[in-house]
C-alpha cells in the first residue's frame, strides 16, 4: 500500500510541475536578433511573416493554439494583429504567418499557447516590447525586402541573399530589353556586360544596379 502511494505521489508531482514553454525560433527564416537587426524591429503592413516557434509541456486534452499577436504599446486590448496555429502534440513546432493590418507604433510582439486571455508573464506567454508596425513597403522597399545583392556597383559578379526560393533571373537595360536570363543562381556573372545602368529580376520582382 505504500508503495503504490508512494508512487501515486511521484506521478502526480510530475504532472503538477509540468510546464509549457513556448520560444521564438526564427522570422522569415532568420534568427530573432538578425531579423530585428536588418528590419530595425519594424514590421509592415500588408507584408507576411513565417514565425517558427518550438513548444512544450501542452495540455491537447483540450483545444490549444499557438498565438502571435502585435499589441499597441503599454496595451493588451484585442488587435486585428493576429495570427494563430493550432497544437495538436505536447511537444513540437509551429509556424504561424502573421500579416500585419493597421500600423502600431510602439507595438509589443506577444506569443502565447493559450486561447484565454490571462496576459500573465509566464512560460507560455512572451512579450517583446521594442517592435512597431509601419505603413506597408512602396514597390521598391519591397524588393528590398524580398531579396538583396552586393556589391552594387558591380564590375563581374552580383551576389545574391535570400530567405525565397525563385525559378529564374533575368537582367535588363533601361530600355526593357533583356541582356541576360537563366535558372536562378545566387552569384550572377555580369563581367561582359557594357558600363550603366540594368535591373536585375528575381522572376517577377526587379532591382536596381550598376555596371562599372
Amino acid at each position: 500500500m505504500k508503495k503504490i502511494t508512494l508512487l501515486f505521489l511521484l506521478l502526480s508531482g510530475t504532472f503538477a510541475f509540468a510546464q509549457q514553454i513556448v520560444s521564438l525560433v526564427s522570422i522569415n527564416g532568420q534568427t530573432v536578433t538578425e531579423f530585428k537587426t536588418e528590419t530595425n524591429a519594424t514590421l509592415n503592413v500588408a507584408s507576411s511573416y513565417d514565425f517558427v516557434i518550438d513548444y512544450s509541456g501542452q495540455d491537447v486534452s483540450n483545444p490549444n493554439e499557438v498565438i502571435v499577436k502585435i499589441l499597441a504599446g503599454g496595451s493588451f486590448a484585442d488587435t486585428p494583429n493576429f495570427a494563430s496555429a493550432p497544437i495538436t502534440t505536447a511537444s513540437g513546432q509551429v509556424t504561424v504567418t502573421l500579416t500585419p493590418t493597421t500600423i502600431v507604433d510602439p507595438a509589443i510582439l506577444q506569443i502565447r499557447t493559450t486561447s484565454s486571455t490571462n496576459f500573465g508573464n509566464s512560460g507560455d506567454n512572451i512579450f517583446d516590447y521594442s517592435w512597431k508596425v509601419a505603413a506597408a513597403l512602396s514597390t521598391e522597399d519591397f524588393a528590398k525586402e524580398v531579396f538583396t545583392f552586393y556589391p552594387n556597383p558591380a564590375k563581374t559578379e552580383i551576389n545574391i541573399k535570400t530567405n525565397m526560393h525563385f525559378e529564374s533571373f533575368q537582367v535588363i537595360d533601361v530600355t526593357g530589353k533583356v541582356i541576360k536570363k537563366g535558372d536562378f543562381n545566387k552569384v550572377i556573372n555580369i563581367e561582359k556586360l557594357q558600363k550603366g545602368i540594368y535591373f536585375l529580376g528575381l522572376d517577377s520582382i526587379y532591382q536596381k544596379f550598376i555596371k562599372d
